[in-house]
């Protein structure tokens, strides 16, 4: 992925399948105009006005911050009313957009991440609320686990007369030990549905 401010992911193979097979229901249309519709809008809110970075704390230049990572198979989370079919779906939801800012205060890395997507209903569908299963996790691939990691339910709601709706996710309080800035290329931010993935246990009480 080339690094830049802002990163935008399409809804993949899988769902373009499908989408084709119920091209009566419209959804193939919807979902090609989901990538990269409100960037700008998404970049405004997560970066705010532009400033000087500093050279020690306070914003730092985009080529220093960590790359998101949308991987394939992350980008939609479908809800089925029944067996895993086209003709089942209800839902579809699709990760359009992220964008990132990182900045410095002491020896740790702070990144504000945003995400944003639509809900899309198949031919079970309708109005309503869907809660989809996102995570954002910080690692680095060539070493185990994660440096920070968060589990969300993120709501959208599908309007009467509507066909779709839309979410969006700022997350402000990643952090995590601040790298020699030679080894910043080396870590990701991922961001996708989790849908096996479990709420956020609260940390554990020290005993006596």
């Amino acid at each position: 992925m080339q690094r830049a401010e802002f990163a935008s992911a399409g809804a993949g193979g899988a769902w373009r399948g499908a989408a084709r097979a119920l091209a009566v229901a419209g959804i193939a249309g919807l979902l090609a105009g989901c990538a990269g519709t409100s960037s700008d809008k998404l970049a405004e809110v997560v970066l705010g006005p532009k400033a000087d970075p500093l050279p020690a704390t306070g914003r730092i230049p985009t080529q220093a911050c960590p790359e998101v990572d949308l991987r394939e198979g992350t980008t939609t989370h479908t809800v089925y009313a029944g067996d895993k079919q086209p003709v089942n779906v209800r839902y579809q939801a699709v990760v359009s957009n992220v964008a990132r800012e990182c900045s410095i205060e002491g020896n740790t890395m702070y990144i504000k991440v945003g995400i944003q997507g639509r809900v899309l209903t198949g031919p079970k569908g309708g109005p309503g609320r869907l809660d989809a299963p996102l995570r954002i996790a910080v690692a680095r691939p060539d070493q185990p686990g994660a440096l920070w990691s968060k589990f969300y339910r993120i709501g959208a709601t599908v309007p009467p007369g509507d066909t779709q709706g839309e979410f969006t996710l700022i997350e402000d309080g990643v952090s995590f030990p601040l790298p020699e800035i030679e080894d910043i290329d080396k870590y990701v931010v991922y961001v996708g549905f989790d849908p096996g993935g479990k709420e956020n246990a609260p940390p554990r009480r020290r005993r006596r």
